[in-house]
């Protein structure tokens, strides 16, 4: 299990009346974020205070908060429930997420309750400051843990108010998506091991293998991809341009025929499916050869016999593969 930077809220609580009290305990952890990861802690416990909750220290043992943040990964919610009911010391915690990819600062939040299936909401915003994101954290926390009950002369506690919107709570925005390098393999036409440099939407992408269906041979080509749409926030749609190199090593039908060598450009649309580190995907790339290296060698003259030599210059790739981004 990889260690993770989390932090698990430590705070004295305030003197808060009789009946803000009688509120069950909530645990707090915040994980990633980087230096605004405290300052989101302690700005979550003190509107929690001020709601009448009463924060306790170390809700989690920090081998569980490492199993709760790999269940989130996978995004297994009964995973991650699983973890707060059997480990934590309180019935309620609240669990922040910050996901901070090229400026964009993405807030997960999660309501956690013994017995009753987890709330989640996200925000994000751009830019971040501290004060703005302890304003978003603030907001969207106000729409994930209840109220407590109060009497009728308990004054309502101010709220912190931002301009976010907010998901509802079993639909997700779209993921920010994935940055740096990515290695992988496909299988199809051609077969190869596959590199790529990510930049938000687009992408640069080579591979190195062989022709299968087309023949035994070394093939390698290189793209740039564009994402276009997200058919579901987990799914990307994506369309291509690039160039292939293949060399055609044919077994020859005569004494004159010679393996040749294709220079091509491909065109391409693939669409693909992330989980956590690893993105599965499918793609359709047809192309033209735009140059090829001679494959007869006429030693018979007229009477050579090269039937490779009258082959089209379309081709079409098809493969299946998986890529994992090494960054993620």
């Amino acid at each position: 299990m990889h260690a993770r930077s989390a932090f698990v809220l430590v705070v004295a609580t305030t003197a808060l009346p009789a009946q803000a009290r009688a509120e069950a305990p909530v645990g707090v952890v915040v994980s990633g974020g980087g230096s605004m990861q405290a300052p989101v802690a302690t700005s979550i416990a003190s509107l929690l205070q001020q709601r009448g909750r009463e924060v306790v220290t170390s809700p989690l043992p920090p081998e569980a908060v490492d199993t709760l943040g790999d269940c989130f990964v996978i995004e297994d919610a009964g995973c991650a429930r699983a973890v707060v009911e059997q480990r934590a010391t309180t019935r309620s915690v609240v669990y922040v997420k910050l996901d901070d990819r090229s400026g964009r600062v993405t807030m997960h939040v999660y309501w956690f309750e013994h017995g009753q299936a987890p709330v989640h909401r996200t925000a994000s915003c751009d830019a971040c400051t501290s004060a703005q994101l302890i304003a978003l954290a603030d907001t969207t926390i106000t729409t994930v843990v209840p109220a407590p009950a109060r009497s009728a002369s308990a004054a309502p506690a101010a709220e912190p108010t931002a301009a976010v919107t907010t998901t509802a709570p079993r639909e997700r925005e779209p993921e920010p998506a994935h940055h740096g390098l990515a290695i992988g393999a496909e299988l199809g036409e051609p077969t190869s091991l596959t590199v790529g440099w990510f930049f938000d939407r687009f992408s640069i992408n080579g591979a190195i293998g062989t022709g299968t269906l087309a023949g035994l041979g070394a093939s390698f080509h290189v793209d740039g991809h564009l994402e276009v749409a997200r058919l579901s926030p987990r799914m990307p749609l994506y369309v291509g341009l690039g160039a292939r190199y293949y060399h055609h090593g044919y077994e020859a039908m005569s004494v004159d025929e010679l393996p040749d060598s294709h220079y091509g450009l491909r065109v391409l649309g693939g669409v693909a499916l992330e989980r956590g580190p690893l993105q599965f995907y499918t793609e359709l790339a047809p192309g033209i050869d735009v140059r090829r290296t001679q494959s007869c060698a006429l030693l018979e003259g007229p009477n050579s016999i090269c039937p490779h030599t009258q082959s089209t210059p379309l081709f079409v790739h098809f493969v299946i593969g998986v890529r994992w981004f090494v960054s993620h």
